[in-house]
């Protein structure tokens, strides 16, 4: 029961982070994000120009496009959360199997 639980929450949480990413990460291929890598400065090529421009410019009419710098953790973020959330998921609702026919893992084997 109690594991049950963590896995419960840890699917909620899992879940919202890929809720939270989605909007960034659909907007990845669009020509709204291809202006934004513009008005950014492009793509940096070395770490030395990365660190010069620290300042992070957003296009105001939508937050959800992520600038170059933001691209690689949007993207895994998305996907990390999406498929760790699924596989949970599927965990979790083997063990409320369990806990609904009152059997351990043990027993199920």
């Amino acid at each position: 029961r109690y594991f049950f639980n963590f896995l419960w929450f840890v699917t909620v949480g899992l879940w919202y982070g890929a809720a939270i990413c989605f909007p960034a990460f659909m907007n990845l291929g669009t020509p709204a994000y291809r202006d934004q890598v513009r008005a950014s400065g492009g793509y940096r090529k070395s770490l030395r120009e990365s660190l010069k421009g620290i300042v992070v410019r957003h296009a105001m009419s939508n937050p959800y496009i992520p600038t170059p710098d933001e691209r690689t953790p949007v993207a895994l973020g998305f996907t990390m959360c999406l498929c760790l959330g699924a596989a949970v998921m599927c965990l979790g609702g083997f063990h409320l199997y369990l806990v609904l026919t009152a059997q351990t893992t043990i027993e199920f084997h």
